[in-house]
C-alpha cells in the first residue's frame, strides 16, 4: 500500500510566493506541484499571467492548469500557446467563454482519461 502523507493548499497570488520560501529547494523538487490560473482568454493573457508567475516564483510545476482559455472548437488548431519544457493539452469551448487546458511537464508520462467539450462544462 502507498502511505504516503498529501499536503494540499490554496494560496492566493500574494502569499504564495512568501508560503514557497519557507521550503528548501529539495523539498520543492520533489514534490508534486500544480498551479492553477483562471487565465480570461489564453493567447491574450498568458504571457501577463502565467509565465510572469512561473519566472517570479522560480518553480517548475509538474502540471498548469489553465481555465476559461477561451479556446473554441473553430480556433483550436491556430497559434497555440507553448512554454517551454511543457506539453500542451486542452479541452475547447463550444461557447464564447470557459474551456480547460494543462501544460504538463514534458518528463511525466501520462494519459489523457477524456476530454469533455460541451456547452455545461469543459473537462480534461
Amino acid at each position: 500500500m502507498f502511505n504516503q502523507r498529501i499536503l494540499s493548499r490554496y494560496f492566493p497570488p500574494h502569499s504564495l510566493k512568501e508560503h514557497i520560501k519557507r521550503y528548501t529547494k529539495d523539498i520543492l523538487e520533489s514534490s508534486f506541484t500544480i498551479f492553477h490560473n483562471n487565465i480570461r482568454s489564453l493567447r491574450r493573457n498568458l504571457e501577463t499571467q502565467v509565465t510572469h508567475y512561473l519566472h517570479e516564483l522560480n518553480i517548475n510545476f509538474n502540471i498548469i492548469g489553465v481555465t476559461e482559455t477561451k479556446i473554441t472548437s473553430s480556433n483550436e488548431f491556430t497559434d497555440l500557446p507553448s512554454i517551454p519544457g511543457y506539453v500542451f493539452e486542452h479541452a475547447p469551448t463550444p461557447l464564447a467563454c470557459g474551456g480547460a487546458s494543462l501544460f504538463i511537464d514534458e518528463i511525466l508520462d501520462y494519459v489523457i482519461l477524456e476530454t469533455t467539450p460541451n456547452e455545461y462544462f469543459q473537462a480534461l
